[in-house]
């Protein structure tokens, strides 16, 4: 079992190195900055927006800083969309409620998913077994979006274990389905 996981470890590593190299030359190579828009910047204040994000060092020392900074400090540096914020901030801000969703998601796919198989497996090749697999083919070929609306209306009508809404992250509000 330790041989297995070195191994996907010893695939997931770099490939998430590759992954990253590759986002960072797509960013690079992208028309503008994270800085143009509707109004000229005059060219002193862009200078010092540029040493502030470290945008004025060559692209290959800026690769490195980022990468290193990821797998050493576990940071992904300032936003460039939201004024003094990390985006490891942004990232610990929509964590609980992706945690909640995942959970909740897990726990009813997995329970749903090993009744239905049951049942298939006690009433084989019948109308019942056929339901039941036509059911789990379904939920698994549903579309995103459909999923994401039912969590959604979950979360805003607060059932119970999800986050009452939004704005309510991290402040421990929740409610019970009316």
């Amino acid at each position: 079992m330790l041989i297995f996981i070195l191994k996907r470890l010893a695939i997931a590593i770099p490939t998430l190195l590759v992954l990253i190299t590759v986002s960072f030359v797509l960013m690079k190579i992208a028309p503008g900055t994270p800085f143009s828009g509707d109004k000229a910047i005059p060219k002193e204040i862009l200078a010092n927006i540029y040493a502030r994000y470290g945008l004025d060092k060559p692209e290959w020392q800026q690769l490195l800083e980022y990468i290193w900074n990821i797998v050493a400090h576990f940071d992904f540096g300032p936003s460039f969309k939201y004024k003094d914020r990390t985006v490891n901030e942004i990232i610990a801000q929509g964590f609980p409620v992706t945690f909640a969703y995942g959970t909740w998601s897990f726990l009813i796919a997995t329970i749903v998913g090993i009744s239905m198989g049951i049942i298939a497996a006690i009433r084989h090749n019948t109308l019942v077994d056929y339901f039941a697999v036509g059911i789990t083919v379904g939920a698994q070929v549903a579309p995103t979006s459909s999923s994401r609306r039912f969590w959604f209306s979950c979360s805003r009508s607060g059932c119970a274990g999800f986050p009452a809404a939004a704005g309510t992250v991290g402040t421990g509000a929740t409610s019970s389905c009316r």
